[in-house]
């Protein structure tokens, strides 16, 4: 069986879906901080779990060597990612330090889980 159409299948649903599973608090037309956190948390957590599906995935069909490769380049993402967003504390950023924080790394994870499609 071709496991490619079924995980196209697969990331269309989550990701068709991802609009339905946040919840109403991203859709106010005034949200206030709080709310705003709310949703860029939520909306981190679903793109962090699609890079977690697409990079299994990934792993999966590579060679043992391309694969071992794939996941010290992940590991040195995941350490940039963390550099690069975490200056947001609330100490350099103010209060808007953790919103920051959370769109800084959604932005990461959208173009991180671009690289691993095309990853060979």
């Amino acid at each position: 069986m071709n496991k490619k159409p079924l995980f196209g299948i697969l990331l269309l649903l989550t990701t068709s879906c991802y609009a339905d599973s946040i919840s109403s608090v991203c859709s106010l037309k005034e949200p206030n901080q709080i709310e705003m956190i709310e949703c860029a948390a939520q909306r981190y957590d679903k793109y962090d779990s699609n890079l977690n599906i697409v990079y299994q995935h990934k792993i999966k069909q590579l060679t043992k060597v391309k694969a071992s490769e794939l996941k010290s380049l992940q590991r040195a993402w995941v350490s940039k990612k963390e550099a690069n967003c975490n200056i947001y504390s609330e100490e350099e950023s103010g209060s808007n330090g953790r919103l920051e924080s959370l769109e800084c790394s959604t932005e990461m994870i959208q173009e991180r889980i671009k690289f691993l499609k095309k990853y060979k």
